[in-house]
């Protein structure tokens, strides 16, 4: 049921498999019709994940060149070219350091706060440089929201359709039940007279 989906190098089909065998657990699927509803609802959950995952890796990879920014800012006016040239690799210096080196972070945190500022100040920055590139993955993550969602109506629709069907057919309801003892009942009566 996971066939046509395209996994990511950087995904895996076991997590994949897991998910649809999760999903199906929960959802019972009694037959061909609803096991393909279960596995477009699983597809779609899928690219909701992968989307998501998008997301925080385009904020996560605009973070140094925020940072950079940021540092440019506070730090004081170049008075020529080149000591702009100087600042500005200094600025991607510390910014890439920043990633993942604990004193630089100290010292970027020291940074920013004699500035009067936060990590926050990073996050917006970065936010402000990847704002259109979130917005194409939030349409993205919207429609397979939307299919996610109208996979799981289309399952509760057929089965609702299939147990009235099914009522219709046997005529098991209560209401029949009493309308066959009635029938039976007259026909005694009516039998015995």
């Amino acid at each position: 049921m996971t066939d046509g989906l395209n996994i990511l190098r950087t995904e895996s089909k076991d997590d994949l498999a897991r998910l649809l065998a999760d999903i199906s657990q929960d959802i019972e699927p009694e037959n061909f019709i609803v096991k393909m509803y279960v596995s477009d609802y699983v597809h779609h959950t899928w690219d909701t994940f992968r989307y998501r995952r998008v997301k925080n890796g385009i904020m996560n990879n605009a973070l140094g060149r925020a940072l950079t920014r940021v540092l440019l800012r506070i730090q004081f006016p170049p008075s020529t070219i080149a000591m702009l040239f100087e600042r500005l690799k200094a600025a991607r210096l510390l910014s890439w350091e920043w990633l993942s080196d604990k004193e630089t972070q100290r010292r970027v945190s020291a940074l920013l706060e004699e500035a009067g500022l936060d990590y926050s100040a990073i996050e917006a920055e970065a936010y402000l440089l990847v704002a259109d590139q979130l917005e194409k993955v939030d349409r993205l993550l919207k429609v397979a929201e939307d299919g996610r969602d109208r996979a799981l109506r289309k399952i509760v629709k057929y089965r609702r359709s299939f147990a009235e069907q099914l009522e219709r057919s046997t005529d098991c309801s209560p209401s029949a039940t009493m309308r066959q003892i009635e029938g039976l009942h007259e026909g005694r009566i009516s039998g015995s007279s």
